[in-house]
């Protein structure tokens, strides 16, 4: 009993640190203007915890600060099948449609977001 509980600790330590050091790993890069690098801490941190909302909104706005569009409206997809009144990932779908000229979908996603 004594082992397992040993081990359980140093499992979940080991967990616990993982998981606040990838995802701020990924934030540190994206303040850094080093947004490829962001993109693949984001993923990395994301294999181990798929449904964190906040990496996954952050993938899309490294996505769009290189211009890739398309790959940022699907991790705002991603973040609204999670969250549906995500705010922030409203207002990005919004701002995609607008940049695209579809402005009753901007328009729709925006009162969504109000």
């Amino acid at each position: 009993m004594r082992n397992f509980v040993f081990i359980f600790l140093i499992i979940s330590f080991f967990i616990a640190s993982c998981q606040s050091k990838s995802g701020k790993v990924g934030d540190q890069y994206f303040k850094n203007g080093e947004y490829e690098k962001a993109i693949v801490a984001y993923n990395d941190y994301l294999e181990y915890q798929p449904t964190d909302v906040n990496s996954i909104y952050n993938r899309g706005r490294a996505y769009e600060e290189l211009g890739e569009y398309e790959k940022a409206l699907s991790s705002y997809r991603a973040v609204l099948e999670q969250d549906p009144k995500n705010i922030n990932a409203l207002l990005s779908v919004g701002k995609y449609h607008y940049r695209q000229g579809n402005y009753a979908d901007a328009a729709f996603q925006f009162e969504k977001a109000i």
